[in-house]
């Protein structure tokens, strides 16, 4: 038996609301100046600019099926022409199809599946239980799913997911990134992100080909990877527990710092280990570093309270523009003897200088009088060091010897009884 046609005139509609209890349902856009409704049991009426078509179950069986979510009734078809600024989705329980959708689209399902192919504008999808799939889209992408996983495969435009549980899957296409995720991995896949944003419950985060101009992901527990081209603006990388990968370009300009609790730190990149007097922190090691020539830089903070940390260069057919790999740089001459007449403490602009003959400018020791060192003043020449490594005036291997010509007059200072 074949399903009940029924067309009417879509002539200054701009609005179009559909609702079912149960069965599956298929939209298309498609150019034509009417709206085509194929199904048993569906009722439409028109109020002005709006159109609304409903259709319940036929049966007290179908109902039932429809509660406990052990079936479907008949299906569903709707046309609709390309004109259509909003259409309301609203589906108890069966599958969603939104063929080559346009303008702006809410689509609430509480239990089945979506699929979205092709299409521009704006979608909203609202999933209970089931899985999203959206493909070949441009314009902004919004999916929110109690459990399930998503895939949003050419999505042209910002895409944002929220979901309870479940696995999320971009890749492809270009435009912001965020995801919240309960518990479920996310894997963003050869997409150029304007701003990439990534947070979980548990879970692990990778990232893989494409390009990053930022970058925020949080992990509670879960490992990070992330292995794109990054761009000039602030990249961040913490997890509670889980290990963490970061692989950088070569000809990327950028300040790096590393902070670990509990964990290895393993370093492809020239870093210097740098920390405070006194009790041992509770940030445990923290290195830093500064890589490229210029002014403006990136900055990498990569963070994990209880895991590893991998820091490489970037390597592969993800890696667009690399420079040339530096040469080895020689071994450096040996650190001569400070000087035995002590001098006045070096002006911030003379750092500039230590490239010269000597890889070490020694630092004066306070004056003979004063019984201990002053701490402070060892902590604003460390600032001093630290200041011009991120600059670019000081290598790392000359601020990792300034430091520890600096650390050793610091111990050797007399103290008080």
């Amino acid at each position: 038996m074949s399903a009940t046609e029924q067309r009417i005139a879509a002539s200054g509609v701009n609005t179009v609301v559909i609702e079912g209890t149960e069965g599956d349902l298929r939209v298309t856009w498609a150019e034509r100046d009417d709206i085509l409704v194929r199904g048993d049991h569906v009722e439409i009426e028109r109020d002005d600019d709006r159109v609304e078509i409903t259709w319940q179950s036929a049966t007290a069986a179908n109902a039932l099926t429809s509660i406990l979510g052990i079936g479907t009734g008949s299906p569903v078809a709707v046309e609709l022409p390309q004109t259509i600024r909003r259409t309301e989705v609203t589906l108890r329980t069966g599958d969603l199809v939104l063929d080559s959708p346009r303008g702006t689209v809410h689509a609430r399902v509480d239990r089945g599946d979506t699929s979205v192919d092709g299409g521009d504008g704006q979608i909203e999808v609202k999933l209970g239980g089931g899985t999203i799939r959206v493909e070949r889209f441009t314009g902004t992408v919004a999916a929110n799913s109690g459990a399930g996983d998503i895939k949003l495969t050419g999505v042209t435009g910002k895409v944002v997911v929220q979901a309870g549980a479940g696995d999320v899957l971009v890749q492809g296409g270009t435009g912001p990134v965020n995801l919240k995720l309960g518990a479920g991995d996310a894997v963003v896949d050869e997409r150029d992100c304007a701003n990439l944003t990534i947070k979980l419950g548990t879970g692990d985060a990778i990232v893989r080909g494409g390009t990053s101009a930022a970058t925020s992901i949080q992990n509670g527990l879960g490992d990070i990877v992330c292995r794109t081209v990054l761009g000039m603006g602030e990249h961040s990388f913490t997890t509670g527990s889980g290990d963490i990968t970061v692989a950088v370009q070569r000809d990327l300009r950028a300040r790096i710092e590393v902070i670990t609790a509990r964990g290895q730190i393993d370093s492809e990149i020239p870093l210097v280990s740098v920390g405070k007097r006194g009790p041992k922190s509770m940030l445990g090691r923290r290195l830093v570093g500064s890589i490229g020539d210029g002014d403006d830089r990136a900055e990498i903070r990569i963070r994990s309270v209880r895991g590893d940390v991998e820091l490489r260069w970037l390597t592969g057919a993800g890696v667009r523009s690399v420079a040339p790999e530096r040469p080895a740089a020689p071994p450096p001459p040996a650190t001569p003897e400070p000087p035995a007449t002590p001098a006045a403490p070096a002006p911030r602009e003379s750092l500039a200088s230590a490239q010269s003959d000597t890889d070490v400018m020694p630092m004066a020791p306070p004056a003979a009088a004063e019984s201990r060192a002053d701490e402070s003043e060892f902590e604003n020449y460390q600032r001093v060091i630290l200041s011009e490594l991120a600059a670019g005036t000081l290598t790392v291997t000359e601020a990792a010897r300034l430091l520890d010509a600096l650390a050793q007059r610091q111990q050797s200072q007399p103290t008080t009884a």
